[in-house]
């Protein structure tokens, strides 16, 4: 369980437990004050006017049993509703199949070593979980480079910053984030722009959610024939966990 989560779970059996204490000390105090506690009053003497006392009530005691009750119901439904909400949110996986988004894998041996290299930074940066892809561009019959992971991802905007950054890092020039359309999976798509290697223009697009983070890094194509190309692997590619 998150930490938030026990923290403000522990937060509110303390106000529910402090609620019950007002609420016991209220009624232990009503009673007291209906017997006419500490003992009943010496009788007046004659001809002395006699004045009714009400019997004492724990008013405060109990607005404190109410406002401690209150606050401390609200704060445990609150966290167990985000909780649910988290359980029941769609969990996804990814896969790597021969053809996404039309685009074919590429099995090349020397392909294979430079992904496992790709692995381990992904590893060092914290994406659970890591995976790496090569496929070819059916238009320019270039390198297409995947890389991602699938599994809890606290923060999906940072790690995908920090995914794109590394991914960028052997080509030259400065880049900026720019965003797109996430599509129907949702979550975050952001691309790089401008970059280039050379003469040559390279897309470097990325998507991250909760469960799942991929990118890819496409030579001759625009930021946003990246994204495009991008969306239509990543419905191939992110798939329900089973």
């Amino acid at each position: 369980m998150e930490l938030w989560a026990a923290s403000g779970l522990i937060l509110a059996g303390a106000l529910l437990a402090a609620a019950v204490g007002f609420a016991v000390a209220a009624v232990r105090r009503t009673r007291l004050a209906e017997e006419g506690f500490p003992g009943p009053p010496a009788p007046p003497a004659p001809g002395t006017p006699v004045t009714l006392t009400p019997p004492r009530v724990a008013s405060g005691l109990w607005a404190g049993a109410l406002s401690t009750g209150v606050a401390g119901f609200l704060l445990m439904s609150g966290i167990v509703t985000v909780l649910l909400g988290i359980l029941l949110m769609p969990s996804y996986t990814l896969t790597t199949p021969a053809t996404a988004g039309g685009l074919h894998r590429d099995t090349d041996p020397f392909l294979q070593m430079y992904g496992e290299n790709e692995r381990e930074r992904l590893r060092r940066d914290g994406v659970p979980n890591p995976v790496t892809a090569f496929y070819r561009d059916p238009l320019t019959g270039g390198p297409v480079t995947f890389t991602g992971g699938s599994g809890e991802i606290p923060d999906p905007e940072r790690a995908l910053t920090a995914a794109l950054r590394g991914a960028s890092t052997p080509f030259a020039g400065a880049a900026r984030l720019e965003r797109y359309p996430a599509g129907p999976l949702e979550g975050e798509l952001m691309c790089l722009q401008p970059l280039n290697y050379g003469d040559a223009d390279i897309g470097v697009c990325g998507w991250a959610d909760a469960t799942t983070l991929g990118v890819i890094v496409a030579f001759d194509r625009s930021p946003e024939a990246t994204a495009a190309m991008l969306l239509a692997m990543r419905s191939d590619m992110e798939q329900p966990a089973r």
